[in-house]
């Protein structure tokens, strides 16, 4: 939605029918789950917390349709959820999961020119529902089953919690 004031056509892209079906409707953005429904050529490709599911082959069909001088961005955050987790007595398992995944784990991957790579930090609040969504997400890559959120016993409703910002940022050569 951030990108509908700059842009004449926006199209929402995931291959699973279940994240389009989540996706916030608005009358400028089309969603599609369908590769071959996508345009012939683009002028911005923006992978928000999906390249870690995206192999050389996969990347190489979508980064085909960029224009050249086009941009490519990859951005992903990680929340740090140690404190919380640590309280409710649930032992952090890591994922190999990378949010800082961008181009140069691609080698392969060449006519890119890397404008911008950069790590920021932040922190944000949250109420108990949006947290239980967040760790919802947060379990699924841990391999936890989801209801094991209802044996949690939160002590507060507004949570702060820290977060690593990963951007990067490529024109297409």
């Amino acid at each position: 939605m951030a990108l509908v004031p700059y842009a004449k056509t926006v199209i929402g892209y995931d291959p699973s029918q279940a994240m389009i079906e989540k996706a916030t409707s608005h009358p400028n953005i089309t969603y599609t789950n369908r590769l071959e429904e996508l345009p012939d050529s683009c002028d911005l490709l923006c992978f928000f917390g999906s390249l870690e599911y995206i192999d050389t082959m996969m990347l190489k069909k979508y980064t085909q349709r960029l224009n050249k001088e086009g941009r490519l961005i990859c951005c992903d955050f990680e929340v740090d959820y140690a404190s919380i987790l640590k309280t409710a007595d649930i032992t952090v398992q890591t994922t190999d999961y990378n949010h800082s995944k961008n181009l140069s784990n691609y080698p392969e991957q060449s006519g890119f020119k890397e404008e911008i790579c950069e790590v920021g930090f932040t922190s944000f609040n949250c109420n108990l529902e949006q947290l239980k969504s967040l760790l919802g997400a947060e379990f699924e890559h841990m391999g936890k089953p989801k209801d094991l959120l209802d044996t949690i016993r939160f002590d507060r409703e507004t949570f702060e919690l820290k977060a690593a910002l990963y951007y990067s940022m490529y024109s297409k050569l």
